[in-house]
């Protein structure tokens, strides 16, 4: 009998975090990238879920995407997303050679695009500026990529 409840215990205690899991809700963002100079190479974007990497470490986003340019306003959608705070971030990688290209003294020779930044400034932006909240099944996300 006591067997049977430490197995039941222990049955809810492992099951517990999968079904937290299973329960998150999920949702879509549509990015709707704006004023790309031209159609030559492609885009990558980078979707992060925490300022760990953001904005310039891709290999600890959540997402990564490369999409070739057919039309201007591009528009990319990031499907089952968990719902919470993000950031976008974008380089126009004309060239395709997979480097965001800046000259010595670090000005972007690429287009870029932060989410939630119309405006080019100084310095890595922050995750904590960059940052939005998915919190339905779907967001449209404007996306505007600058050029220096």
């Amino acid at each position: 009998f006591k067997m049977n409840k430490v197995i039941l215990f222990l049955y809810i205690l492992f099951s517990l975090p999968l079904m937290l899991i299973a329960s998150e809700k999920r949702g879509s963002i549509e990015i709707e990238i704006r004023d790309l100079k031209n159609q030559q190479g492609v885009v990558r974007i980078a979707l992060y879920s925490s300022e760990d990497g953001f904005p310039d470490e891709p290999e600890k986003a959540t997402l990564l995407e490369s999409v070739e340019i057919s039309k201007r306003p591009l528009s990319v959608s990031f499907k089952d997303i968990t719902y919470g705070y993000h950031a976008i971030a974008i380089f126009h990688d004309e060239n395709a050679n997979g480097e965001f290209d800046m000259t010595w003294y670090f000005k972007p020779l690429e287009g870029y695009g932060i989410s939630n930044m119309s405006e080019p400034k100084i310095g890595p932006p922050k995750f904590k500026k960059a940052k939005f909240e998915l919190n339905s099944a779907q967001m449209k996300l404007p996306v505007k990529i600058l050029y220096h």
